[in-house]
């Protein structure tokens, strides 16, 4: 019922704000990320490029988030702070020379011709189904996405095997890609700033640099009461220490959308909101179906996979990739995390990671929101 009511109010909202869209263009170009759940992925690193250069400067730059008081900080003489799904929302959405969202969202807005809609998507190689034969879904979901899809002017891609398994095939896309990485994971190639980003995040949660950090990131799941075999976090902290001869401490990250609670005795940093900072910060990884693995890839750093949910999973979703070809170590039980971990071995670790960014065909190289900057700049300036 949940979806169907979805789609009627994209509908009814789409016919209400049609006569907007007799009005003229706006020098500006809004931002969206996760339907306004803070400022982080691909649009806050467009964002943080585009607000610096010059010739974007008669431009106006719109944010729009859920809880808009807490971004204030952003706040400028060029940059305009306003609530998802506020009149000003829709009136911005509307009427922006340029809209860049991470997500499928705003599908009820109705969209000028001339007007540049950019999705940058929140997930980069090429991993589990998404969008159209996401096999959970409904179909009131879909009609959603497709009217989202078709309202797309250009997407970003993040490697070869993504533009044609996913935005093709998943998304029954067939406009303009952009096949120049995650604007989002330049600063992973940035190495002159990881130091300084380590730093900060260990002041924060007053974390001693001496420590082994692993971060624990599990995705999102359809139905999150499921009662899967949980990660033994003492054990694991014990087995990481052997392995590594270095004292642990484990930082927990919830996915932006998920319900479940703390874990105690984990370092909770669900609230900070920007992950690559945190990828940067650890010095182990550990998740499961997550995207977030293709982007610590180019890290170089032990990433674990605990999957004690995989048939389910598989069922309920499915891989575009079965998910033991990706190139990192797969657990279906604490036991085979433990063995993982103790039988780890770097370079072949990396050699897997050269191996998967070249099946995979990548287009990462840390200059992607500079080359989306020059392509945007020759559209509409």
């Amino acid at each position: 019922m949940k979806e169907i009511i979805k789609t009627i109010f994209m509908y009814i909202v789409k016919i209400i704000l049609s006569p907007v869209k007799l009005l003229g263009l706006k020098k500006s170009i809004m931002f969206c990320t996760n339907s306004g759940a803070g400022f982080f992925c691909n649009p806050k690193y467009i964002y943080l490029y585009l607000k610096e250069m010059d010739n974007f400067s008669n431009y106006k730059f719109v944010w729009s988030f859920k809880n808009p008081k807490d971004y204030m900080f952003l706040k400028s003489e060029n940059t305009i702070i306003c609530k998802y799904r506020s009149i000003r929302y829709y009136y911005y959405r509307i009427l922006s020379t340029v809209v860049i969202s991470n997500s499928i969202e705003g599908g009820e807005v109705p969209k000028k011709k001339k007007q540049i809609k950019v999705q940058t998507w929140h997930g980069g190689g090429c991993y589990k189904n998404v969008g159209m034969v996401e096999k959970a879904r409904t179909k009131f979901f879909k009609i959603r996405t497709k009217n989202n899809i078709k309202n797309t002017d250009i997407f970003i891609s993040s490697s070869k095997v993504f533009t044609e398994e996913v935005i093709r095939k998943n998304f029954y896309y067939t406009g303009e890609v952009l096949e120049l990485g995650m604007p989002r994971n330049d600063i992973l190639f940035n190495s002159d700033l990881h130091k300084e980003i380590r730093n900060k995040v260990l002041n924060k949660y007053s974390i001693d640099e001496n420590k082994f950090i692993i971060l624990y990131a599990p995705t999102w799941r359809y139905n999150e009461d499921n009662h899967l075999e949980q990660i033994d976090f003492k054990a694991l902290q014990q087995q990481f220490e052997k392995r590594f001869n270095k004292k642990v401490v484990i930082m927990y990250r919830k996915h932006t959308i998920t319900k479940k609670k703390n874990i105690n005795d984990l370092i909770d940093v669900s609230e900070y909101e920007d992950m690559q900072e945190l990828l940067i910060t650890s010095d182990a990884l550990i998740t499961d179906y997550s995207s977030s693995i293709w982007d610590y890839s180019f890290l170089n750093k032990p990433c674990f996979l605990f999957c004690p949910d995989l048939n389910d999973y598989i069922e309920k979703r499915g891989f575009v990739i079965d998910i033991h070809e990706w190139g990192f170590p797969v657990a279906e039980s604490n036991g085979e995390l433990l063995k993982n971990v103790d039988e780890f071995k770097l370079e072949d670790y990396k050699n897997n990671m050269e191996k998967h960014h070249k099946m995979l065909e990548s287009y990462e190289k840390g200059e992607a929101s500079k080359l989306f900057a020059k392509y945007l700049g020759e559209k509409i300036l």
